[in-house]
């Protein structure tokens, strides 16, 4: 199985559902590699990470994320227009927020326990993008 979803399905929003597997290297370096992937095919996105049903992810994987985040600095920059972050989970959440004090993502990101929150942010950022882009035509 795989350790997350990814569904383009609601273009310009991606969202990413974790799924209730552990993570191993194979099916995380799987995820990694269909995440860039998206960062090839598409253009002008949000991507929506749905942590609902994950269980705890490993130190080693967390550290491999973030390795991966860096390394694809620019094509995130680029391609991605931001990055929700929907965990329901408080302390999962507090640990994110945490991390992202030390360590921003490179994109505009919202994280919270409210999947309609995180949802209403991602079309927002869409509409201001498109209304900047019709603005300079």
């Amino acid at each position: 199985m795989e350790f997350a979803t990814i569904n383009t399905k609601g273009f310009p929003v991606v969202e990413v559902v974790f799924n209730s597997i552990e993570a191993t290297d194979e099916n995380f370096d799987q995820y990694l590699s269909d995440l860039l992937n998206i960062h090839y095919m598409f253009d002008d996105f949000i991507i929506i990470f749905n942590a609902k049903s994950s269980s705890h992810l490993p130190l080693q994987f967390r550290y491999k994320q973030a390795n991966w985040m860096k390394k694809n600095e620019e094509i995130i920059k680029k391609k991605c227009l931001g990055l929700g972050f929907y965990i329901p989970n408080i302390m999962n959440n507090a640990i994110l927020n945490c991390i992202f004090v030390i360590t921003r993502p490179s994109v505009q990101y919202l994280v919270s326990v409210d999947y309609i929150k995180v949802q209403e942010w991602a079309w927002k950022l869409i509409e201001k993008h498109e209304d900047s882009i019709g603005t300079h035509i």
